[in-house]
């Protein structure tokens, strides 16, 4: 087995662990939920002093306020709505409500200031209680219970323009009169619309499914959001890719935070993953997307397939590509061996880059072996960070053991060769880790 690594840079978080509180998976969260980005390293050490030591509800909220009520949250591209939905998710890790969704709408268009709704919620009995019982508390589990709202459904908003806004539209744009649409078709779903999907949505072979615009991906609340509405495990995928498909622009949400209501079964295969690709899919994309709450029943968020046995082998064409996306574990739980990847490929000509990965639990990019020639992914300029919940690994090239089918006589008969990490970033909080922060073998 031959891989290339080169520049793969480590940081360590930078408060060390001690008799101090540091809430770094409210840190994290705050980034992401808010500003729709990871932090970068130098934030990350700066913003866990500034949140951290006493660990109390005002510091944290002095600090919260500065990202919520900043420049950067000021110059998303939000309407009231979306603001509302990305605070509520950065305060108080979850959807809010309808209810009180349009009471703090009414609110705003009332002419309350931004300052003072964000403000509020910091001072909210709720966010109190969450400081005290989870951000605080040094034995917190590493998992979260997921950001859909008090009753466990996500927010669902009137969509802000034209296009496909409920899954019946969504079908009839991909597969017109039963057939798939022909390549070079564009869907453009409507922007801030939530549709909740009953069975896998199979984009065909040159489709582009989008969100219409489309919004930045820092902007992953004004996105189209394609929610798994089922919990059980026979669901699947929340998308399939075919050949030369392309998801662009889309927030994919698999609804997998709670693990008492989204069980895996006994027998999975690890089906229910955020993105699937067909086995040997050519040139499929996934990009400037946020993907999260991966299923329980789901082994990674995102899958790219690899070859069929029969061929041909998969991206000898064109690669297949993951590129740019936010990829957040928080619905894992390393400790509680609730395992899964970031991103998984299997593709044997693949490129995954400049991609955000928070909180994997298992690994955040992982190269498995190949089906048929070597694996000659390259796996670059990727930012990985372990937050609040540690992993297994940051990067793996994973031969997956020997004498499994096809058969082998050892791992080394597994060729890596023009597999290429470099140029990747992984850190993490004072009270994480990567067990491995490269691993080669399984």
């Amino acid at each position: 087995m031959l891989v290339t690594l080169l520049a793969a840079v480590v940081r360590p978080g930078g408060v060390h662990a001690d008799e101090r509180i540091v809430p770094a998976g409210m840190v994290a969260r705050t980034y992401t939920e808010g500003l729709g980005r990871a932090p970068d390293p130098a934030e990350w050490e700066r913003a866990l002093h500034e949140a951290g030591d006493d660990c109390s509800p005002p510091r944290l909220a002095r600090w919260g306020e500065s990202l919520l009520d900043g420049r950067e949250f000021a110059a998303l591209p939000y309407d009231d709505g979306a603001r509302l939905l990305a605070a509520h998710r950065a305060v108080l890790e979850r959807d809010p409500d309808p209810a009180e969704w349009r009471r703090w709408l009414h609110r705003l268009h009332g002419g309350t200031p931004w300052a003072e709704v964000v403000a509020s919620l910091y001072e909210s009995a709720e966010f109190r209680s969450l400081a005290a019982t989870t951000l605080c508390r040094r034995d917190r589990s590493s998992g979260d219970p997921g950001h859909h709202g008090p009753d466990g459904d996500p927010l669902v908003r009137p969509p802000a323009g034209p296009g496909p806004s409920t899954e019946a539209e969504l079908r009839a744009a991909l597969h017109p009169g039963g057939t798939p649409a022909p390549p070079g078709t564009v869907v453009a779903l409507a922007a801030g619309s939530t549709l909740l999907l009953g069975a896998p949505v199979d984009v065909p072979p040159g489709v582009t499914l989008e969100t219409a615009g489309p919004p930045p991906l820092n902007a992953y609340a004004a996105m189209a959001r394609l929610v798994r509405d089922r919990p059980d495990d026979q669901y699947g995928p929340v998308v399939i890719l075919e050949p030369g498909a392309t998801l662009s622009h889309v927030w994919i949400d698999g609804n997998g935070g709670d693990p008492a209501a989204h069980p895996a079964a006994p027998g999975t295969a690890g089906e229910n993953v955020d993105v699937d690709t067909r086995p040997g899919a050519e040139g499929a994309t996934v990009v400037a997307s946020r993907l999260e709450n991966a299923s329980a029943g789901g082994f990674t968020t995102i899958h790219l397939a690899p070859s069929d046995a029969a061929g041909p082998r998969c991206g000898s064409v064109r690669p297949a590509l993951v590129a740019g996306n936010l990829i957040t574990g928080y619905s894992g739980d390393h400790a509680a061996q609730r395992w899964r990847d970031g991103i998984s490929v299997g593709c044997e000509v693949s490129r995954v880059t400049g991609n955000e990965v928070v909180d994997a639990t298992d690994a955040a990019i992982v190269v498995f072996r190949p089906v048929l020639g070597s694996q000659s992914s390259v796996i670059d300029g990727n930012r990985i960070l372990a937050a609040g919940s540690s992993a297994f690994a940051g990067l793996a090239a994973d031969p997956l053991g020997a004498g499994t089918a096809p058969p082998l006589t050892s791992c080394a008969a597994e060729s890596f060769a023009g597999t290429w990490f470099h140029d990747n970033v992984l850190f993490t909080g004072p009270d994480t880790r990567f067990d491995l922060a490269v691993a080669l073998g399984t």
